[in-house]
């Protein structure tokens, strides 16, 4: 900035006029900040009652079945037992 011809009468001293001491150390720093509580929100549960067919189920439990099986032929190989 102080190449800029806008800028020539400007010192170095002006660049430090929006610059505050907040406090004397980085722990004093750190030890002065304080966490905002949020204020309480009143929220309604309600329950909800979901129904899943029986073939979404059979067809998540097999899909979780083929996961588990190829997790364990995976670790099977990497120690050495495939």
């Amino acid at each position: 900035m102080l190449n800029e011809k806008k800028y020539r009468n400007i010192g170095l001293d002006d660049y430090w006029d929006n610059i505050f001491l907040i406090s004397n150390t980085f722990i004093d720093f750190i030890s002065s900040l304080e966490i905002e509580q949020p204020e309480e929100q009143k929220v309604e549960l309600k329950i909800v009652r979901e129904r899943m067919n029986s073939d979404f189920i059979a067809n998540m439990l097999a899909a979780r079945a083929e996961l588990e099986a190829k997790e364990k032929e995976r670790k099977d190989k990497n120690n050495g037992k495939g």
